[in-house]
């Protein structure tokens, strides 16, 4: 499942005895990214960077911790991004409000303090960790408020983009991350994943990367969402058929334009979480859910297809032509929140039969 293309990225100033001609594109589930950047990490030369909005002691760090300090120790540039509101997880719960007394409680501060203790062994090896986005009053009250959501691991000359956290609840999801082996990409994500903090940008941006391939990046402006924006002028584009997949189901103008894209004749797929999952019977979400089942009722070309397992990709495909994939769940709540965001568009044929080839493999359809 892999592809070679050409590079026309002219941006960037590459040394004139590598060729860069060419790269692999590749669709990777969490167990085979986990096994591939371990490896690549392990014969690293030059740099090993991880951005994940969280980071939690468990299975997966534990086998990236040893490699992280080795290579640290070797004087390799080791550097990790994740953002304050890792604090406030476990196990992929966001804990909005925090458990003051019991099990659960002590479960978390076990599990943090574990965490901490991995965070202190990894600098005091020569990692460099940043915490991204300390919280004001209002996003410790709303701590999903303001977050770096964006997943982006390099290793050298090549680079991850996907959906991928680094906890082991990562490795049970249906997610996936897109390897690219072009050194000048993993240069450009080089230079998106030192914008954090005081060095992030002030507007939402795209980059034209090649004729196939487009990066779009939310700088965290509350209210406004280029990727949201650029989905829907996707599906607003479609003629035959639109793949949505997401942890949650389409609202807002994006489900308007689904629904619009279905009254055109195109077949619409959505791949969401299981039923039972807290996104659609617990309030507020159990009435965005039955507001979005009602829109869809008469609608015979939408198929909705919840899955036996949390749904962690976010991916649209349209027309089996052009594809967006990266960290934003394609809902508008990202924009409400100011939630920095990174993703990729991509009119690459050969890449968006793997992602199909990917959802055909992992989901029940």
């Amino acid at each position: 499942m892999s592809r070679c293309v050409k590079s026309s990225y002219k941006l960037l100033q590459l040394p004139e005895h590598i060729c860069y001609s060419h790269y692999v594109v590749n669709v990777q589930n969490p167990h085979q990214f986990l096994e591939d950047f371990a490896e690549q990490a392990g014969k690293a030369k030059k740099r090993i960077y991880l951005q994940s909005m969280l980071f939690e002691h468990g299975t997966l760090l534990g086998q990236l911790e040893p490699i992280l300090i080795r290579k640290a120790k070797e004087g390799i540039d080791v550097r990790i991004h994740t953002d304050w509101v890792s604090q406030r997880y476990t196990e992929g719960n966001p804990n909005i409000i925090p458990p003051f007394y019991g099990a659960r409680r002590k479960y978390m501060l076990a599990l943090h303090h574990q965490s901490k203790l991995l965070k202190d062994r990894l600098t005091d090896a020569g990692v460099k960790i940043t915490m991204t986005n300390q919280p004001g009053f209002l996003s410790r009250m709303l701590c999903i408020f303001k977050r770096n959501h964006k997943k982006l691991y390099i290793v050298d000359g090549i680079s991850w983009l996907g959906g991928v956290n680094l906890f082991d609840f990562a490795l049970t999801m249906i997610d996936f991350m897109v390897k690219f082996t072009d050194p000048s990409f993993a240069s450009l994500m080089a230079q998106e994943f030192s914008k954090v903090n005081n060095k992030k940008p002030k507007h939402n941006y795209s980059i034209d990367f090649n004729d196939d391939y487009d990066v779009l990046v939310d700088a965290g402006i509350v209210g406004r969402s280029l990727i949201q924006n650029e989905a829907i002028k996707l599906i607003g584009q479609s003629t035959e058929s639109v793949i949505f997949a997401s942890q949650f189901v389409p609202e807002g103008k994006l489900l308007k334009a689904l629904l619009e894209a279905s009254d055109r004749g195109a077949n619409i797929t959505i791949i969401t979480c299981p039923r039972s999952h807290e996104y659609f019977t617990k309030l507020p979400y159990k009435i965005l859910y039955k507001i979005f089942r009602f829109k869809i009722k008469n609608k015979k070309n939408i198929l909705l297809l919840h899955q036996d397992r949390m749904v962690h990709a976010k991916l649209i495909i349209v027309d089996k032509k052009s594809a967006i994939f990266g960290s934003h769940n394609l809902v508008s709540a990202g924009g409400t929140l100011g939630t920095e965001e990174i993703a990729v568009k991509t009119r690459d044929k050969e890449l968006i039969k793997q992602l199909e080839d990917f959802l055909n493999s992992e989901t029940k359809r």
